[in-house]
């Protein structure tokens, strides 16, 4: 009885041990990625070009997986009247613009 509680435990250790390493970024991808936001948000095509750069992914992994206060690039762009730099990231990540115009 002891032991398969003692290898219960044990196992139950390794399975937190490994979720807490999944959840763990690293600070220099992290500060990356909100320069990416800020980009988005600064209506500039060319920072948001060299923030892209910077993290060496695609436009559309970026638009797809990025949240940036809670929604995707896009849609942070748009809400914060940066027109430019959300139509660049539509296009270049195969987007509908006008169809992310509409949902706001």
């Amino acid at each position: 009885m002891k032991k398969s509680l003692l290898i219960a435990s044990l196992l139950t250790g390794v399975c937190l041990v490994n979720m807490t390493q999944v959840h763990a970024m690293d600070k220099n991808m992290e500060e990356k990625l909100v320069k990416v936001c800020e980009a988005a948000k600064s209506d500039s095509r060319i920072k948001l070009q060299q923030a892209i750069s910077n993290v060496s992914t695609g436009y559309k992994e970026i638009a797809e997986s990025l949240v940036c206060n809670g929604v995707d690039p896009i849609t942070f762009a748009l809400n914060n009247g940066s027109v430019k730099t959300a139509k660049l990231l539509a296009s270049r990540s195969q987007k509908d613009f006008d169809e992310m115009l509409a949902k706001l």
